[in-house]
């Protein structure tokens, strides 16, 4: 008798520890559902799936726990659902994610019971990412440079890469100076710098809210090639990409005063406007050609590219034969009489038109 009592408690343990096929028993039927408000709720868990996860060689009751596995159905009093992923994983990070403010459940990216490793999930990541943020702007994202070279194998320029750095600390998307340098500052670092000291990043630090960034010219996620014809920052685009602030009623001309309110009107009646517009001759000077891209400074700035000591040297960027006779002729008669004032291409020919 006692013999029998100790083989019913052994194999009462041995089932437990076998619990997992003993949930599957149930659990592996498509057809099992709760019934909750109103709604049915599938109960099924797919038993191949589940053994190819990484927690395939855990039990349902390592992540199932507290209720009583033998009160069937289970559903009563208890919170069976309520998974507690902490007891494994460190979630510190995660707590302090823009995800878990938003109560983003690890389930909600990683499954419940399909899990992947890391690896998969990487390779799968902006997939992943686009189930819950659908907007078209952020799906534009697979037609960017940046998709382009992750898929090439640049992991660094995934949705993580810029958002956070880490899966699990994801940063709420806000463009300040201090992000620039971290997400953009990452890869571009040398760009960033020389933004920095322009006149639009020095704007910028001091709180100008309409002083361009680097999304303002470059879009945050369908970031396109300037070789790309549909991006801002190819050639035919870039006059009216400035234009847009450069302009007379703009919301930036009636905070600065800028000089000349009517740039891209006069640049398209310009010898240079007439190459781009009408001839579409992209080897014409367009607005960065001449003011640098990111590191525009102004006039009086003597390592500016339009300051009057550097301005000849900018023009021959295309001008170059122009140079040498404009050399010859301030070495002659002209750099003979007073006052000794070198003459800049800027003397005789208008800057924009």
């Amino acid at each position: 008798m006692k013999t029998f009592l100790i083989f019913l408690l052994f194999l009462n343990t041995f089932l437990f520890s076998q619990s997992s096929s003993v949930c599957f028993d149930c659990h592996n039927d498509k057809e099992l559902t709760l019934s909750r408000n109103n709604n049915d709720i599938s109960l099924f868990v797919d038993e191949s799936k589940y053994h190819s996860s990484v927690h395939a060689d855990l039990d349902c009751i390592d992540c199932h726990a507290d209720f009583d596995p033998e009160n069937i159905p289970h559903k009563e009093g208890v919170n069976i659902a309520k998974v507690n992923c902490s007891d494994c994983h460190d979630t510190e990070e995660f707590a302090e994610s823009f995800h878990a403010e938003k109560q983003i459940q690890c389930f909600d990216c990683h499954s419940k019971h399909q899990i992947q490793t890391a690896s998969v999930i990487k390779k799968n990541q902006v997939d992943l990412c686009i189930t819950c943020h659908k907007q078209s702007s952020v799906k534009t994202y697979t037609q960017s440079v940046h998709f382009e070279k992750l898929q090439e194998g640049n992991e660094s320029l995934s949705c993580v890469g810029c958002h956070g750095g880490s899966a699990h600390k994801i940063a709420e998307a806000n463009v300040t100076e201090e992000v620039l340098h971290n997400i953009c500052g990452n890869c571009h670092e040398q760009t960033v710098h020389n933004y920095e000291k322009s006149l639009h990043g020095i704007a910028l630090a001091k709180g100008k809210y309409l002083a361009p960034n680097c999304i303002t010219c470059h879009n945050q996620h369908n970031i396109l090639s300037s070789k790309n014809t549909k991006s801002k920052t190819y050639k035919m685009n870039v006059p009216q990409l400035c234009g847009n602030c450069h302009k007379d009623g703009t919301d930036v001309s009636e905070m600065k005063n800028i000089d000349q309110k009517h740039i891209l009107e006069n640049y398209s009646e310009s010898i240079h406007g007439d190459g781009l517009f009408k001839r579409g001759l992209i080897v014409t000077a367009v607005c960065n050609d001449c003011h640098a891209s990111h590191n525009i400074l102004p006039h009086q700035d003597p390592n500016s590219s339009i300051n009057r000591n550097n301005i000849a040297a900018t023009c021959s960027k295309c001008h170059a034969q122009i140079e040498s006779v404009h050399v010859k002729v301030i070495e002659g008669e002209l750099w003979e009489k007073e006052p000794h004032k070198i003459p800049a291409c800027i003397d005789c020919h208008q800057p924009h038109s």
